[in-house]
């Protein structure tokens, strides 16, 4: 149940921004993407990385 709260949280913080605020770098999605699925990235930062809708598209595919 946990794990289905957190996903619909994420979900919600990609949808907060319409334009993007952020330009996350290629390179760091990796460890980024590692960093917010074990919850050292502040709610408020997630959402500005998820204006990236490439880099919110990839963390998706691969951690939602």
């Amino acid at each position: 149940m946990e794990k289905e709260k957190k996903k619909r949280f994420l979900i919600t913080l990609s949808k907060m921004y319409k334009k993007m605020k952020v330009k996350v770098d290629n390179y760091e999605y990796d460890s980024l993407a590692e960093d917010i699925n074990n919850d050292k990235v502040p709610a408020e930062h997630i959402a500005l990385y998820f204006s990236d809708k490439t880099f919110y598209k990839y963390f998706k595919e691969k951690y939602l």
